[in-house]
């Protein structure tokens, strides 16, 4: 008979390996990097937990763990029989945040089979955690053995990341929201005070104090009718054990994802309704119109692999959860290229689409890469607005806890900075490594052990320094080459000096007159790709009106030694159509040359796209641009 087990991966033996890296280690000690203008939120150590955190404010150096678990479902080919185990997952937050949306920055802590973790509770695997959470807590910190010496660091837990079910697992809070008469981990919200109060000023917040007399409450309950009673009342199970690790504060440290909240959630339940109503009740357009338009879309380049499926009829269903037969990746990029869709076919100046539009900007805030301490007051304002709105054009439709959690983003945002920092997009990516890994393997028997011997095995390779003869060479694998090419061609004669002058002209870098200068049909820097072409658009910096300016990418230059040169043609910014979503641009009205710009310069690193809708172009947005840094 097989032993019950799951299986631990030391925490402090692991940071250990992590901080052998000099560039972790450096980032660790040089404490968090901070934002030159103080409105402007861009990291965990912009927002209040942090800031006012008991450690993290007075040690700069103290090590910020990130927590996160999730179930997976494994599928033995063999048998067909379908296996699902518990990852948990950790990762640093001192770690640069260009670097955390790499897969080789999340490290695995524990693994279970769920059906042992529902049966022995999630405490029973959070006790080596937490032990190891105390030593580390400590007034001393936790010696770490590092390049033949110690460094005394201390440590705790920034956050806990997940899912709405897995956050309330972890908090002991009700797990299923639905049979709970409290339904949220920030609030004592009840599911009428969901559908008549838009602002958190007016629900209850949960606090330390107020969370402690409630387990007292349902611990010293004499029977056990009372005991449940009080359990439900306060949408609270019990005690967690997460509650002893130092600093850690269930009622504050368990954020929303907003990729949960929006992508698995919000956009679709409310796409929905818009869709029947436009759909059955209007008859503006068939669903085979609609399919239609999103497969004959011309998406860019960087959007082809998130493509929107086909939607059914099943998935217009108000109680189908079927997300619209979309993943997460698919749902964002169909709420952003849908307005350019349906704009011919139905009338934008309505409160139906006023509702649709004015959802697609809190998205758009909501996943903003930085953002001003403003823009979150005037998200507060646009939350309101927007779920009075919604039911006011389909006043059958409940408010769900998911868009209640909406009420609480502004607040979160001022917590933890912004919420693209906390989403749990690149864990579950690290869940499409186990899978593929389980599929190697072939061996089910004890698939739990089996993935965590073979995924520590091959972190162990992967931070290996190879002929460091004078101990110089970098050990994480996160810190590989962050550039990749593809078909590139040497610059001569003319073509060669035309391109320097163009350089020389933006940025004075005096590189010598031998340096090669070579031509590239395409650059990956940091895994976002970029290609040449009038449809391909960056971010380049701001009009003296305050609107983003954009150009098309012509030309990639790299200069050996120096870097990689983006050659763009500047576009002008007509104005932001906040019923697309989007940024109407056209050519310059006044001849402006050429553009050369570093990629370190851009404002923000993604390539945008532009599609025509009528006789215009626009832009459409995933992410909120407009605050400068």
């Amino acid at each position: 008979m097989t032993e019950d087990a799951f299986y631990y991966i030391p925490l402090l033996r692991s940071l250990e390996i992590q901080l052998r890296s000099k560039s972790i280690l450096t980032m660790v000690l040089n404490g968090p990097d901070t934002f030159q203008n103080e409105n402007v939120l861009s990291d965990f150590c912009d927002g209040t937990i942090f800031q006012n955190h008991e450690l993290f404010s007075n040690d700069p150096a103290a090590l910020q763990i990130l927590l996160y678990f999730d179930d997976i479902n494994l599928s033995n080919p063999l048998t067909n029989k379908v296996h699902k185990i518990t990852l948990f997952y950790y990762q640093l937050g001192n770690i640069r945040k260009e670097y955390r949306s790499k897969l080789d920055s999340i490290h695995l802590f524990a693994v279970c089979k769920t059906s042992y973790m529902r049966f022995y509770g999630l405490n029973s695997i959070l006790k080596p955690l937490v032990k190891e959470l105390k030593s580390l807590g400590s007034n001393r910190g936790y010696p770490f053995r590092v390049f033949d010496g110690h460094v005394q660091l201390r440590g705790a837990v920034l956050a806990l990341l997940a899912d709405t079910p897995a956050s309330h697992l972890a908090g002991a809070f009700k797990e299923k929201v639905g049979g709970a008469r409290k339904k949220c981990r920030h609030c004592m919200a009840s599911f009428q005070t969901m559908n008549e109060c838009f602002t958190e000023e007016e629900f209850t917040l949960r606090n330390e104090l107020d969370h402690e007399e409630q387990l007292k409450l349902i611990e010293n309950a004499p029977t056990k009718f009372l005991k449940e009673y009080c359990s439900m009342l306060f949408g609270v199970n019990g005690r967690s054990k997460l509650e002893e690790a130092p600093y850690f504060n269930v009622c504050q440290q368990l954020p929303q994802d907003v990729m949960h909240v929006f992508l698995e959630g919000v956009i679709s339940y409310e796409l929905k309704y818009l869709l029947n109503f436009y759909i059955k009740e209007k008859g503006y357009f068939t669903l085979a119109d609609l399919n239609n338009g999103i497969q004959s879309f011309p998406y860019g380049y960087s959007h082809v692999k998130d493509k929107p499926c086909v939607i059914k009829d099943s998935d217009l269903d108000r109680q189908s959860s079927s997300n619209l037969g979309q993943g997460a990746a698919r749902m964002w990029l169909l709420a952003q290229v849908l307005p350019l869709i349906l704009s011919s076919l139905v009338d934008t100046d309505t409160e139906h689409w006023a509702c649709f539009a004015s959802l697609l900007e809190i998205v758009a805030i909501s996943f903003s890469n930085t953002i001003c301490q403003e823009t979150i007051l005037y998200l507060k304002i646009a939350v309101k607005e927007h779920l009075a709105l919604f039911k006011r054009v389909f006043p059958d439709a409940p408010i769900i806890p998911k868009q209640h959690f909406l009420v609480h983003l502004p607040s979160q945002l001022f917590k933890f900075g912004p919420l693209i920092r906390s989403w749990c997009m690149r864990f579950e990516g690290k869940h499409a490594y186990f899978k593929d890994l389980s599929k190697k393997i072939k061996n089910f028997k004890n698939i739990a052990l089996s993935l965590a011997l073979k995924h520590q095995k091959i972190e162990c390779a992967q931070n290996m320094a190879v002929d460091d003869v004078d101990g110089s060479a970098e050990s994480s694998s996160l810190f590989g080459s962050d550039v990749i090419f593809g078909k590139t061609k040497s610059l001569q004669g003319n073509d060669k000096e035309s391109a320097r002058r163009a350089i020389d002209r933006f940025h004075q870098l005096d590189f010598p007159a031998a340096a090669e200068i070579l031509l590239c049909n395409s650059v990956t820097l940091k895994g976002t790709k970029y290609t040449p072409g009038t449809n391909n658009l960056l971010h380049i910096g701001y009009d003296p009106f305050g609107l983003p300016e954009f150009g098309s990418l012509v030309k990639i230059w790299f200069v050996l030694d120096v870097g990689v040169f983006f050659v763009t043609k500047v576009m002008e910014s007509v104005a932001f159509r906040q019923e697309l979503n989007a940024m109407e641009i056209e050519d310059a009205s006044l001849p402006q040359g050429l553009h050369v710009v570093r990629p370190d310069d851009l404002p923000f690193f993604q390539v945008h796209h532009c599609y025509k809708s009528g006789e215009k172009m626009y832009i459409p947005f995933r992410q909120y641009i407009f605050d400068h840094q």
